[in-house]
């Protein structure tokens, strides 16, 4: 049996949105581990509005799902903004 590709997506929402996808980034390889509590910069995201603000991740949600040619896994970051120390 022939093993198909598997495509990696990271998708975060804007801060304290659900459905408001603010970046989305793909990858042929898997991201590094993302946990509920981790801080991320986004420094140069398109509409960062400042260099002192940073995301506290508050839930990760995954979907995996195949397709005919590939198989997808996803992964939802939600967040707030905190002050970056």
């Amino acid at each position: 049996m022939e093993q198909k590709p598997i495509v990696y997506e990271l998708e975060f929402y804007r801060p304290g949105s659900r459905g408001d996808v603010w970046v989305y980034i793909k990858s042929s390889t898997p991201f590094m581990a993302l946990h509920a509590g981790d801080v991320v910069h986004p420094g140069i995201w398109p509409e960062s509005e400042s260099p002192t603000k940073a995301l506290k991740i508050d839930e990760l949600q995954h979907c995996v799902w195949e397709t005919p040619d590939k198989i997808r896994h996803k992964i939802m970051v939600f967040s707030h903004e905190i002050i970056n120390q």
